[in-house]
C-alpha cells in the first residue's frame, strides 16, 4: 500500500501474477498451421512413430487443449524438426 499512489489501481487490485499458459494457448493457436503441416507429413508419421489419424484428431483447429496434451504435441515437433535437421 506504500506505493499504492505510484501504481495504477488494476495492479493494486490484481490477486495473481497470471501465468504463462495464457502466452502458449495464444502461441500455440496462432501456429497451428506450422505445427500440422510439420508433424502430420513428417518422418516421424513416415517411419509410423506416430499415428497420422491420431495426430489429426489432435491438432484439429477445434480441439481444445490441455496443457499435457500441448507439451506432448511440442515434444514431437521438436524432435520432428531434430530429424528433419539430420536429413540435410
Amino acid at each position: 500500500m506504500a506505493f499504492s499512489h505510484d501504481v495504477p489501481a488494476q495492479i493494486i487490485r490484481r490477486e495473481s501474477k497470471g501465468s504463462v499458459n495464457t502466452h502458449l494457448d495464444r502461441a500455440f493457436a496462432e501456429n497451428i498451421a506450422f505445427i500440422r503441416a510439420h508433424l502430420l507429413d513428417g518422418i516421424l508419421v513416415r517411419k509410423k512413430l506416430l499415428n497420422r489419424s491420431n495426430l489429426e484428431k489432435a491438432l484439429s483447429q477445434n480441439c481444445l487443449h490441455t496443457d499435457a496434451e500441448r507439451l506432448k504435441i511440442l515434444c514431437h515437433l521438436s524432435t520432428e524438426i531434430w530429424l528433419r535437421s539430420w536429413e540435410k
